[in-house]
């Protein structure tokens, strides 16, 4: 039973990872595809402003000329013939002087502007780096185990496609999941789909497809449909009295007279409210000068003190040593950050400076700006020391074991800590000690039943 509650947690673990892994690749070239195109448009961009200089004064001449023939054929004073002279003279000499360039200006900007709209440098970027994508994440598609009944049909029929295809696309691969542009764009000019440029759709749109929660994983703990962190719905149906009385919610399985004296004491108060109202019997309630009321909410009768808010003082915040520093009183982690060669050494480094380098490797602080930003004279080449002798992983994976089993042990404080159950804690990882307490619960609780 143990080893088969082990080889799920890791199966399920190892979905996770292989998801998140699949997400990290997938946003990096994407991103890089991004710069990419911002990159090639800001080459461009002196391009434009002179092809759209051109072009401003190109028009502004066209509408000047355009005001004298108009004047032209306004003046009395002029025959039909002669205005008729004066007006294609004009036009002669606005076309003998006009710039060759302007064609060729609006040419370019026509251009610019639809590459814009179709994105041309960044899809050139993802299908020039389709071949690096698809042998990274090629293997995560066809091992990955997808929960057909939760996720959208579209996004299954294109995995499925893909995997019995291994990979070979061809024209009639599944089009739904990608949008209107996109399905224009994977076309060549003979009408066929990219291959490169379709796979790398396929996995960005996987990818935002698994963050909406549109594709979900059958085996996962943080990838799953919404509704498989629920009871199942038949075994629900079958047990749900027994759950019910466990939750001690007895009283509110009849939701017909929940709702029924909810509906009497609702009633009830807006009478009492109103009656007070009309006899003036509320302080609280005013009316003004224009028919509108206003409430004024009174002084609460009771003290707050107690609360968090008042506990954190006037900063309302705790500092992250503090907590460390806390934590390490109960467990006393600290003492398992030990040299890894110097043997029972008298000699032990201060526990600030342990601090201090959990909080420049846990929020990537960085040892320099911590050691700069430290008032207590700790410096970059402590941390760093630190870090070489005292940070292994063997050192590390103790530390955590001890802060792992002082936190269940304070949920189940009567649990005995016999020798099996601290070997299992230290060998396996916090979902599998869990793992290991669901499959053990039953054992102690007819010896601890007010567990």
């Amino acid at each position: 039973m143990y080893l088969s509650s082990f080889l799920k947690d890791q199966y399920y673990l190892r979905q996770d990872y292989a998801l998140d892994a699949f997400i990290k690749i997938v946003r990096h070239y994407s991103n890089d595809a991004q710069k990419h195109e911002k990159e090639k448009r800001n080459q461009v961009e002196p391009e434009v402003l002179d092809a759209t200089g051109r072009l401003v004064d190109y028009t502004k001449t066209a509408e000047e000329i355009i005001n004298v023939i108009y004047s032209i054929n306004q003046d009395t004073t002029l025959t039909k013939h002669e205005a008729s002279e004066r007006t294609v003279q004009l036009i002669e000499n606005y076309l003998e002087a006009k710039d060759p360039n302007v064609i060729t200006s609006f040419n370019k900007i026509s251009e610019l502007n639809s590459d814009k709209k179709r994105r041309r440098y960044y899809y050139e970027r993802l299908e020039a780096s389709s071949r690096i994508i698809q042998l990274k994440l090629s293997p995560f598609i066809k091992t990955l185990e997808f929960d057909v009944s939760n996720s959208s049909p579209k996004f299954i029929d294109a995995i499925n496609y893909f995997k019995r295809t291994g990979g070979k696309i061809s024209n009639d691969a599944p089009t739904a999941f990608l949008t209107k542009k996109e399905n224009e764009i994977i076309l060549d000019n003979e009408n066929n789909i990219r291959p490169s440029l379709y796979k790398i759709l396929l996995f960005i749109s996987l990818a935002d497809a698994i963050k909406s929660r549109k594709l979900t994983l059958l085996y996962s703990y943080r990838y799953k449909a919404n509704n498989r962190y629920l009871i199942p719905d038949h075994e629900w149906q079958s047990k749900k009295d027994s759950y019910i009385t466990a939750a001690g919610l007895d009283k509110f399985k009849d939701v017909n007279s929940i709702l029924q004296g909810l509906q009497e004491k609702l009633e009830d108060t807006y009478s009492r409210v109103n009656t007070n109202v009309i006899n003036g019997d509320n302080p609280h309630l005013k009316y003004t000068h224009k028919l509108r009321w206003d409430v004024k909410t009174p002084k609460t009768d009771y003290d707050v003190s107690k609360y968090i808010p008042t506990l954190l003082g006037n900063t309302k915040f705790i500092p992250l040593s503090q907590i460390i520093s806390e934590i390490n009183r109960h467990t006393n982690f600290s003492e398992h950050f030990t040299h890894s060669h110097i043997k029972n050494s008298k000699s032990k480094v201060s526990n600030k400076i342990i601090y201090a380098l959990l909080m420049s490797l846990g929020c990537n602080l960085g040892h320099r700006k911590l050691a700069a930003s430290s008032v207590g004279n700790i410096s970059e080449d402590q941390l760093i020391n630190a870090e070489n002798w005292l940070f292994s992983k063997e050192n590390i994976q103790k530390a955590n074991n001890v802060i792992v089993l002082d936190g269940v042990m304070g949920i189940y404080p009567q649990m005995p800590r016999f020798t099996p159950f601290r070997l299992i804690t230290i060998a396996f990882t916090r979902r599998t000690y869990s793992t290991y307490c669901k499959i053990t619960w039953q054992r102690f609780y007819n010896q601890y039943p007010a567990y």
